[in-house]
């Protein structure tokens, strides 16, 4: 990345160390990596779809016999399921409790049958936990003695998710949050950069307190998932350790080690540290927000465990607590543009792995968990999607936009 964007970051032609031949090939292969992977979890994502209603007719000792392709007419999960084979005039009623014949809606059969009233709650739950990050960034600022009001915080707060969201591309929703705030705090950009930053390591870290608590309830359905977990929290904790101790980082030697860079990138670096290890002071602070941000990430999970009862997963909300963190974090490492496509194969994954045991006699219960986990995903993308439209609406009568050149020049820096 160009060092100089976080410093003057309307200037992006004046980088130390601009990117040659060697750079620009390195970029491109790994562009080509990430489309590799992106098409892999793709194919992935398609295979774990079951596309069709169907109806399958399972013999006396409980193997499939033989299965009609169809469309299901009305609710699918009515205590009769009426069915129209394709082909066929007459639709057949089913019983959801019959032992021989089995009702599998397809993907968009979960659409057409959402529960309005679930959803409405699953929307409201991501708008406040939208609005208290905002909150949570604004205190960050804050503390930096930065003179930025709330407003602003949630304003460049609903930008950022546009960008993640909405606009199409590599340019991630932080760092035009850096832009912005950086312009709003001319004089003090490094650290007013920064906290966008810090604001992001205290999301990510209370959402796995959250995964890392709830899951010590159910370790024996959990262990593998819990030791990720657990592992994840121990090696940030080693990361924050060696971010805030001056002594442990010249004991093993970085100090020296940043002597031997330019005087431009040792200046940037000093004023980094010093923005950095001025939230020792605020620990306090900081141990409230990640307790705050459990509960706000409690009702962010929340809401997910709404769209799920909306679609009829059939998963128990508590375990929502551990697998959506997971998949939230997961998705955060910028393969694929706002996790497209990783977050859709991790639902599939763990859903379909840990939640089939629900769907008791169901003839491929992990195809069909793991269609219901994939809908569950794109209906979540699709809301927030479009809650993200709200930053389109700012940008709008925003005055100094910033501008489709710099977005690009945004976009070869990142």
């Amino acid at each position: 990345m160009c060092i100089t964007l976080y410093t003057t970051p309307l200037d992006y032609n004046r980088c130390t160390n601009p990117i040659g031949l060697a750079g620009r090939v390195r970029k491109t292969i790994t562009n080509i990596v990430k489309l590799l992977i992106v098409a892999g979890l793709i194919f992935y994502v398609l295979s774990n779809i079951q596309w069709h209603d169907n109806v399958t007719y399972l013999a006396a000792g409980g193997e499939p016999e033989r299965v009609l392709i169809g469309e299901i007419v009305g609710d699918w999960d009515d205590t009769v399921v009426r069915f129209l084979p394709n082909g066929d005039s007459q639709t057949l009623e089913i019983a959801q409790d019959s032992d021989r014949a089995k009702v599998s809606p397809g993907l968009f059969t979960y659409f057409r049958n959402l529960d309005p009233l679930y959803f409405v709650i699953g929307v409201v739950c991501i708008v406040l936990s939208v609005i208290f990050s905002a909150v949570r960034w604004w205190w960050l600022l804050g503390a930096n003695n930065l003179n930025v009001t709330l407003f602003d915080s949630i304003r460049y707060t609903w930008l950022g998710l546009f960008f993640n969201n909405v606009i199409p591309g590599q340019t991630g929703g932080d760092l035009v949050k850096a832009i912005y705030i950086a312009r709003r705090c001319s004089s003090d950009r490094v650290p007013a950069v920064l906290s966008v930053f810090v604001d992001r390591i205290l999301g990510l870290t209370s959402l796995a307190l959250l995964a890392a608590i709830v899951v010590l309830f159910y370790t024996d359905r959990f262990m593998e998932l819990a030791i990720a977990i657990w592992s994840l929290l121990l090696a940030g904790s080693l990361g924050l350790s060696l971010l805030f101790s001056r002594r442990l980082r010249s004991g093993i030697g970085l100090k020296h080690l940043a002597r031997k860079l330019p005087v431009k990138i040792q200046s940037l670096l000093k004023e980094i540290d010093e923005a950095i290890y001025h939230y020792r002071s605020h620990k306090a602070g900081i141990g409230l927000w990640l307790a705050l941000g459990i509960v706000n990430h409690i009702v962010s999970v929340s809401g997910v465990v709404m769209y799920g009862m909306a679609i009829g997963v059939g998963v128990p909300p508590h375990e929502y607590f551990v697998l959506v963190p997971i998949i939230i974090i997961v998705s955060a490492i910028p393969i694929a543009p706002n996790g497209w496509g990783i977050g859709e194969a991790l639902y599939a994954k763990l859903f379909g792995d840990y939640g089939a045991v629900y769907l008791t006699d169901t003839p491929n219960a992990g195809l069909v968990m793991s269609t219901r986990a994939i809908a569950l995903s794109i209906l979540y993308r699709i809301v927030f999607t479009a809650l993200s439209l709200v930053g389109g609406l700012v940008l709008l009568f925003e005055k100094h936009r910033i501008g489709k050149k710099e977005i690009e020049e945004i976009s070869h820096s990142a």
